[in-house]
């Protein structure tokens, strides 16, 4: 259901906010009932458990979770890039040598 209030005051603010986390608990509520039973593991609290000693601890399983950054081959030209930004309009001025690193980067 939608939370409204017909008084503009601050007080129909504070129930409106108050009626959407009451919203929000019932969806919660419905996510949880979603979720499949079963067994799962844990691989973080298992190695908090063992502390030093575990195996995840060693530098193979150092960066199991963590996802690489896409690289991009910037070409052998001038770019400048506009883009909209909270504050009005960001400019990115480029300039490209054919290596992953830019020759020259400006914003403005």
């Amino acid at each position: 259901s939608i939370a409204y209030e017909t008084g503009g005051d601050c007080l129909a603010r504070y129930l409106v906010r108050i009626t959407e986390m009451r919203e929000s608990i019932k969806i919660i509520k419905q996510a949880l009932q979603m979720i499949p039973g079963g067994p799962y593991e844990n691989l973080e609290a298992r190695r908090l458990y063992y502390g030093r000693k575990s195996n995840w601890n060693d530098f193979e399983y150092q960066y199991i979770g963590k996802k690489a950054s896409p690289t991009i081959k910037i070409p052998k030209d001038e770019h400048y890039v506009r883009v909209e930004a909270p504050k009005g309009e960001l400019g990115v001025y480029l300039i490209g040598d054919g290596n992953l690193f830019p020759w020259r980067f400006k914003i403005r």
